[in-house]
Protein backbone atom coordinates (compact mmCIF):
# COMPACT_ATOMS: atom_id res chain seq x y z
CA UNK A 1 0.00 0.00 0.00
CA UNK A 2 2.72 2.65 1.05
CA UNK A 3 4.60 1.73 -2.26
CA UNK A 4 1.71 2.52 -4.21
CA UNK A 5 0.90 5.70 -2.36
CA UNK A 6 4.25 6.57 -3.06
CA UNK A 7 3.75 5.91 -6.88
CA UNK A 8 0.81 7.94 -6.89
CA UNK A 9 2.76 10.93 -5.46
CA UNK A 10 5.45 10.89 -7.55
CA UNK A 11 3.26 10.60 -10.81
CA UNK A 12 1.64 13.73 -9.40
CA UNK A 13 4.63 15.40 -9.13
CA UNK A 14 5.73 14.54 -12.58
CA UNK A 15 1.92 15.84 -14.07
CA UNK A 16 2.43 19.00 -12.20
CA UNK A 17 5.95 19.59 -13.89
CA UNK A 18 4.48 18.67 -17.11
CA UNK A 19 0.96 21.04 -16.27
CA UNK A 20 3.80 24.19 -15.34
CA UNK A 21 6.35 23.61 -18.33
CA UNK A 22 3.25 23.53 -20.66
CA UNK A 23 1.44 26.32 -19.69
CA UNK A 24 4.74 28.12 -19.93
CA UNK A 25 5.44 26.80 -23.37
CA UNK A 26 2.34 27.18 -24.99
CA UNK A 27 1.86 31.13 -23.69
CA UNK A 28 5.11 32.44 -26.21
CA UNK A 29 5.71 34.91 -23.33
CA UNK A 30 5.33 38.50 -22.59
CA UNK A 31 1.94 39.10 -25.26
CA UNK A 32 2.30 42.83 -22.99
CA UNK A 33 5.49 43.37 -25.19
CA UNK A 34 4.22 42.53 -28.65
CA UNK A 35 3.78 45.94 -30.69
CA UNK A 36 1.67 46.50 -33.76
CA UNK A 37 3.10 48.12 -36.88
CA UNK A 38 1.88 51.35 -37.22
CA UNK A 39 4.48 52.33 -40.09
CA UNK A 40 4.15 52.08 -43.90
CA UNK A 41 4.39 48.69 -45.18
CA UNK A 42 6.52 50.33 -48.29
CA UNK A 43 9.10 52.33 -45.59
CA UNK A 44 9.91 48.58 -44.18
CA UNK A 45 10.26 47.13 -47.41
CA UNK A 46 12.34 50.01 -48.43
CA UNK A 47 14.77 49.84 -46.27
CA UNK A 48 14.66 46.05 -45.94
CA UNK A 49 18.91 44.71 -45.39
CA UNK A 50 20.80 42.61 -48.51
CA UNK A 51 22.13 39.87 -46.35
CA UNK A 52 25.08 37.59 -48.04
CA UNK A 53 24.69 34.28 -46.63
CA UNK A 54 26.93 31.52 -46.56
CA UNK A 55 26.78 28.05 -48.40
CA UNK A 56 25.39 26.43 -45.05
CA UNK A 57 22.83 23.49 -44.88
CA UNK A 58 20.00 25.94 -44.15
CA UNK A 59 18.56 28.76 -45.97
CA UNK A 60 16.14 32.33 -44.96
CA UNK A 61 12.53 30.68 -45.16
CA UNK A 62 10.90 34.17 -43.76
CA UNK A 63 11.46 37.21 -43.01
CA UNK A 64 9.12 39.41 -40.52
CA UNK A 65 8.75 42.88 -39.79
CA UNK A 66 7.18 45.51 -37.39
CA UNK A 67 7.63 49.14 -36.78
CA UNK A 68 6.88 52.33 -36.12
CA UNK A 69 7.60 56.03 -36.26
CA UNK A 70 11.26 55.78 -34.68
CA UNK A 71 12.00 51.55 -35.26
CA UNK A 72 11.76 48.82 -37.98
CA UNK A 73 13.04 45.66 -36.11
CA UNK A 74 13.49 42.44 -39.13
CA UNK A 75 13.21 39.04 -38.00
CA UNK A 76 14.85 36.73 -40.43
CA UNK A 77 14.03 33.36 -39.89
CA UNK A 78 16.44 30.28 -41.07
CA UNK A 79 15.20 26.95 -40.92
CA UNK A 80 17.80 25.62 -37.78
CA UNK A 81 21.67 26.04 -37.32
CA UNK A 82 24.22 24.74 -38.25
CA UNK A 83 25.65 24.21 -34.98
CA UNK A 84 26.50 20.20 -34.04
CA UNK A 85 26.21 20.02 -30.53
CA UNK A 86 24.34 17.03 -28.88
CA UNK A 87 21.19 17.59 -27.52
CA UNK A 88 21.36 21.36 -28.98
CA UNK A 89 18.21 20.79 -31.44
CA UNK A 90 16.03 19.00 -28.90
CA UNK A 91 16.89 21.64 -26.55
CA UNK A 92 15.80 24.48 -29.00
CA UNK A 93 12.72 22.04 -30.40
CA UNK A 94 11.09 21.91 -26.32
CA UNK A 95 11.92 25.59 -25.74
CA UNK A 96 11.23 27.72 -28.95
CA UNK A 97 8.34 24.85 -30.41
CA UNK A 98 10.97 24.12 -33.20
CA UNK A 99 14.52 24.38 -34.54
CA UNK A 100 13.97 27.07 -36.63
CA UNK A 101 16.99 30.01 -36.03
CA UNK A 102 15.89 33.64 -36.01
CA UNK A 103 17.48 36.67 -35.70
CA UNK A 104 16.77 40.58 -35.11
CA UNK A 105 17.91 43.45 -37.15
CA UNK A 106 16.97 46.74 -36.25
CA UNK A 107 16.80 50.08 -37.90
CA UNK A 108 16.98 53.62 -36.38
CA UNK A 109 14.53 56.36 -38.19
CA UNK A 110 14.77 60.06 -37.54
CA UNK A 111 12.03 61.69 -39.97
CA UNK A 112 11.47 57.84 -42.16
CA UNK A 113 14.92 58.12 -42.63
CA UNK A 114 17.53 55.32 -41.34
CA UNK A 115 20.15 57.24 -38.51
CA UNK A 116 21.19 54.09 -37.22
CA UNK A 117 21.32 50.11 -38.10
CA UNK A 118 21.63 47.74 -34.87
CA UNK A 119 23.19 44.28 -35.96
CA UNK A 120 23.49 41.23 -33.83
CA UNK A 121 26.54 39.53 -34.13
CA UNK A 122 27.44 35.82 -33.38
CA UNK A 123 28.11 36.75 -29.46
CA UNK A 124 24.22 38.16 -29.39
CA UNK A 125 26.09 41.62 -29.02
CA UNK A 126 25.27 44.48 -30.89
CA UNK A 127 27.09 46.08 -33.98
CA UNK A 128 25.98 49.92 -34.00
CA UNK A 129 26.56 51.17 -37.51
CA UNK A 130 25.46 55.22 -37.60
CA UNK A 131 24.11 56.34 -40.88
CA UNK A 132 25.68 59.44 -42.47
CA UNK A 133 23.40 59.47 -46.17
CA UNK A 134 21.62 57.05 -48.28
CA UNK A 135 25.19 55.91 -50.14
CA UNK A 136 27.80 55.18 -46.71
CA UNK A 137 27.49 54.47 -43.06
CA UNK A 138 30.14 54.73 -40.27
CA UNK A 139 31.16 51.91 -37.70
CA UNK A 140 34.51 52.09 -35.81
CA UNK A 141 36.25 55.00 -38.29
CA UNK A 142 35.55 51.89 -41.16
CA UNK A 143 33.21 53.77 -43.88
CA UNK A 144 30.77 50.81 -45.31
CA UNK A 145 28.89 51.20 -48.28
CA UNK A 146 24.81 51.34 -49.14
CA UNK A 147 22.73 51.05 -51.42
CA UNK A 148 20.29 54.00 -51.32
CA UNK A 149 20.03 53.21 -47.50
CA UNK A 150 19.82 49.58 -47.96
CA UNK A 151 23.18 48.13 -45.44
CA UNK A 152 25.21 44.49 -47.09
CA UNK A 153 25.66 42.55 -43.93
CA UNK A 154 27.06 39.06 -43.67
CA UNK A 155 26.47 35.93 -41.99
CA UNK A 156 29.41 35.26 -40.36
CA UNK A 157 28.47 32.45 -37.91
CA UNK A 158 26.82 29.06 -37.31
CA UNK A 159 24.44 30.55 -35.41
CA UNK A 160 23.91 33.06 -37.75
CA UNK A 161 25.35 35.97 -36.57
CA UNK A 162 25.43 39.41 -38.17
CA UNK A 163 28.75 41.27 -39.53
CA UNK A 164 29.86 44.15 -41.49
CA UNK A 165 32.62 41.64 -42.86
CA UNK A 166 32.59 38.46 -44.46
CA UNK A 167 34.05 35.43 -42.51
CA UNK A 168 37.53 34.04 -44.32
CA UNK A 169 36.02 30.69 -43.39
CA UNK A 170 32.79 30.77 -45.14
CA UNK A 171 32.44 29.90 -48.52
CA UNK A 172 29.67 33.05 -49.58
CA UNK A 173 27.61 32.02 -52.47
CA UNK A 174 24.26 33.03 -51.39
CA UNK A 175 23.01 36.91 -51.84
CA UNK A 176 19.44 38.05 -50.68
CA UNK A 177 18.39 40.76 -51.75
CA UNK A 178 15.02 40.95 -53.54
CA UNK A 179 12.21 39.39 -50.90
CA UNK A 180 9.46 39.51 -49.25
CA UNK A 181 8.71 40.71 -46.03
CA UNK A 182 5.75 39.80 -44.12
CA UNK A 183 4.15 41.73 -41.33
CA UNK A 184 4.37 40.74 -38.04
CA UNK A 185 1.06 40.10 -36.36
CA UNK A 186 0.07 38.61 -32.72
CA UNK A 187 -0.22 35.07 -34.24
CA UNK A 188 3.19 34.87 -35.67
CA UNK A 189 4.90 36.22 -32.92
CA UNK A 190 3.30 33.63 -30.35
CA UNK A 191 3.98 31.09 -32.72
CA UNK A 192 7.70 31.46 -33.48
CA UNK A 193 7.77 32.26 -29.64
CA UNK A 194 9.39 36.29 -30.33
CA UNK A 195 9.14 37.03 -27.00
CA UNK A 196 10.59 34.03 -25.74
CA UNK A 197 13.56 34.94 -27.75
CA UNK A 198 14.08 37.87 -27.60
CA UNK A 199 12.57 39.64 -24.05
CA UNK A 200 14.34 41.70 -21.78
CA UNK A 201 13.03 39.82 -19.21
CA UNK A 202 14.04 36.48 -20.66
CA UNK A 203 16.40 35.99 -17.43
CA UNK A 204 13.06 36.43 -15.25
CA UNK A 205 11.61 32.94 -17.46
CA UNK A 206 14.78 31.55 -17.35
CA UNK A 207 15.05 31.55 -13.39
CA UNK A 208 11.53 30.52 -13.56
CA UNK A 209 11.86 27.26 -15.65
CA UNK A 210 14.78 26.32 -13.60
CA UNK A 211 13.28 26.54 -10.28
CA UNK A 212 10.06 24.65 -11.08
CA UNK A 213 12.79 22.15 -12.29
CA UNK A 214 14.45 21.74 -9.14
CA UNK A 215 11.23 22.07 -7.37
CA UNK A 216 10.24 18.86 -9.32
CA UNK A 217 13.12 17.29 -8.63
CA UNK A 218 13.29 17.76 -5.16
CA UNK A 219 9.58 16.79 -4.56
CA UNK A 220 10.26 13.51 -6.27
CA UNK A 221 13.36 13.13 -3.73
CA UNK A 222 11.66 13.75 -1.06
CA UNK A 223 8.59 11.38 -1.57
CA UNK A 224 11.18 8.23 -3.28
CA UNK A 225 13.09 9.11 0.10
CA UNK A 226 10.60 10.09 2.80
CA UNK A 227 13.31 12.12 4.05
CA UNK A 228 13.24 15.64 4.30
CA UNK A 229 16.35 17.90 3.38
CA UNK A 230 16.86 21.75 3.78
Amino acid sequence: MMRKTRLRYIIYAILWFLIVISLIYVSGFYVFEYQNSTCDYSLAYKYRPIIVDYNGDYKIINVYYTCNTTTITYYIVWEDEDVDIPGYRLFRALYYGSTKDIEPLVIKLNEDFPSKIILRDHMHRNIIVTVVNDTYAIYDNVYLKLENYRIRTYIVSENHGFGIKPNPKFNYSIEVSNYSIEKLDLSTYLHEKIGRRFSSNLYIVLKDLICYMLYSVYLVFIIVNRKVIF
